[in-house]
């Protein structure tokens, strides 16, 4: 097995409004409630006074209880939620996830070309040298400033560390599956076989290597191999 990375995503909440029935819909609706408001705050100023009153006051109450609902019952919730996930990734395919305990108990890990550790707050990779009875990841005093890798004539930048996930762990190495899968997740790039990278270190050091070489991560230092 090759040495190990982490990546885990956030799930996409993205919301598209461009049905034009919904649209005019949501036109109409606007258009109905200003003539409303108009209408009525012409006619009977003072009700009109004691109603925009009345539903500001209303909604801070929602929103209040809402509030309160989310930090009593949504956040502890979040807070409790300690599960742990391993995803064995071969040729930049999930083949297999399992539960960090039902990992441990496994004699040795399936083949794969590296693994994706999920922890309930973040995100870490480790090494299989890491595997004796632990999951523990000890993380890197360091991180780079600019991570470019060039694909023919175009420049991608990676990061190996984000909220959803953290590369920066003792014991990873940056070669060539790595670089392939990052380049695969988000840039939807296949069968890269030759690339040169440019880094700029947590010294403003300029680094720079191709396919044939690695990156091995220490504590407070790195070593191209």
């Amino acid at each position: 097995m090759s040495h190990l990375s982490v990546y885990t995503s956030s799930p996409d909440l993205s919301y598209t409004f461009s049905n034009p029935t919904n649209i005019l819909y949501f036109y109409n609706m606007c258009m109905l409630l200003y003539l409303t408001t108009s209408i009525v705050n012409k006619k009977y100023p003072g009700f009109y006074k004691q109603l925009a009153l009345g539903i500001a006051y209303n909604f801070i109450r929602l929103y209040s209880k809402a509030e309160l609902f989310y930090r009593n019952n949504i956040k502890s919730l979040q807070i409790n939620n300690t599960n742990e996930f391993i995803t064995f990734i071969d040729n930049n395919t999930s083949v297999l996830v399992l539960e960090a305990d039902e990992v441990l108990k496994l004699d040795k890990f399936p083949d794969c070309d590296f693994i994706i550790y999920q922890d309930a707050e973040n995100n870490f990779s480790f090494s299989n040298e890491l595997y004796e009875g632990s999951l523990e990841c000890e993380v890197t005093d360091y991180t780079f400033m600019l991570i470019e890798v060039l694909v023919g004539e175009e420049t991608y930048k990676l990061d190996l560390k984000t909220d959803d996930y953290n590369f920066y762990v003792v014991g990873n190495v940056f070669n060539q599956t790595i670089v392939c899968y990052l380049l695969k997740k988000f840039y939807d790039l296949d069968d890269v076989k030759q690339y040169h990278v440019k880094i700029l270190d947590n010294n403003v050091e300029s680094i720079e290597f191709d396919e044939q070489k690695s990156l091995s991560f220490k504590k407070d230092s790195y070593e191209i191999v």
